[in-house]
């Protein structure tokens, strides 16, 4: 949930509605990327090393009971929800922290900020605090992607979707 208000809140702030995005991302992990189920998630990546229900809350967003899990795998966060039983889990929202695991194959904790550039082009919006860079972009199933880096290397990718 975290990531996806930092996400959100980076995408609104200095972005005018009507603009485009300049460009999109579609990142996965092993084929699981936002709006996957549950049995997908399982499936491609195993068995989480710790597993979380969260208890049924009102979405003001959807206007019905939800329910949260968060998977967490070594340097892997997965956040889903479903419905107010814990049916029809979906991911939305991922935060990556170990290069143990790669975004599309081709990109992994560690990488330069070049190298992120190189791939995705030119972010939405570029931040810089605390000695901490940071390159926003919109994510093809609507929401974003944050590249975190700390002396021009990559130590932290989170997407998520924008539930409202």
């Amino acid at each position: 949930m975290r990531v996806s208000v930092l996400i959100a809140a980076a995408l609104l702030l200095g972005v005018p509605a009507s603009a485009q995005p300049q460009n999109q991302v579609d990142l996965k992990i092993r084929g699981v990327g936002l709006g996957s189920a549950h049995s997908s998630v399982i499936k491609r990546l195993g068995k989480p090393a710790r597993q979380k229900v969260g208890k049924p809350y009102f979405s003001e967003c959807s206007e019905s009971r939800e329910t949260s899990m968060t998977l967490n795998y070594p340097g892997l966060q997965i956040n889903l929800a479903g419905d107010g039983r814990g049916r029809n889990l979906k991911v939305t929202s991922i935060e990556l922290t170990s290069a143990n695991w790669s975004v599309d194959q081709k990109l992994s904790i560690g990488a330069s900020t070049e190298t992120v550039l190189a791939r995705f082009g030119t972010p939405v919006r570029t931040e810089n605090e605390a000695g901490m860079k940071r390159l926003i972009y919109f994510h093809a199933e609507d929401g974003g992607a944050i590249f975190n880096f700390r002396s021009g290397k990559l130590v932290k990718i989170g997407w998520a979707l924008d539930l409202c």
